[in-house]
This record gives structure tokens, sequence and C-alpha cells, in this order.
């Protein structure tokens, strides 16, 4: 769950592709060196990256943002309910799952 906030927080810095670029070698060793498998943290990652707080992050939001098509607020509202919702999901849904299919066994 940590590496999930994190990426979150590190997509405010650089764009999905350049963090799994620089960080998802460090996070693997990580989840290595401390007995779980290299996957969840790349999984983790990759879901962490998929959420977005405003335009820039998300190609097509930009665009439609840009034509002034979508608000700021409105669209900073439903983003705000979708990471809100994805860190719920990540708790309820994919946790207990992947403790269920052996992911996380140490």
């Amino acid at each position: 769950m940590s590496i999930y906030i994190f990426s979150i927080l590190a997509n405010f810095l650089l764009n999905p592709l350049a963090l799994i670029a620089t960080l998802m070698i460090p996070i693997a060793n990580l989840c290595s060196n401390l007995g779980y498998s290299a996957t969840i943290g790349g999984y983790s990652m990759i879901m962490g990256f998929n959420q977005a707080l405003f335009p820039y992050e998300i190609a097509p939001l930009m665009l439609v943002y840009g034509f002034g098509y979508l608000k700021l607020t409105h669209l900073i509202k439903v983003m705000v309910f979708r990471v809100v919702a994805g860190i719920i999901f990540m708790k309820v849904v994919t946790y207990p799952y992947w403790l269920y299919i052996g992911l996380l066994d140490k």
C-alpha cells in the first residue's frame, strides 16, 4: 500500500513512463529485499501511476481541458473521487485478492 501511495505522489513530479523507467528496478529490489515478490511492487506502482489529479498528468484530459470543454474545478472533483475510489479498491479488493492467490506470502 505504501508503494501505491508513493506512486500517486510521485506522479506529480514526472509522467508515468519516466517514473517506471527510473523507479521500477529500485522498487522491485526493495520488495525482494523485504521478502515479497517483485511483481507486487510493479503492480502497485502501475496502479498508482494510473491515478491522477490534474489534467496535465493524462494526455486526453489535457487535450479536452485545453480546448475548454471542461472546467478545472469539475475535473478535480471527479479526479479526487477517482483517487479515493482507487485507494479503497486497493484496500478492499486488490490486497485480499493478492493474499488469496499467494502473491503476498513471505
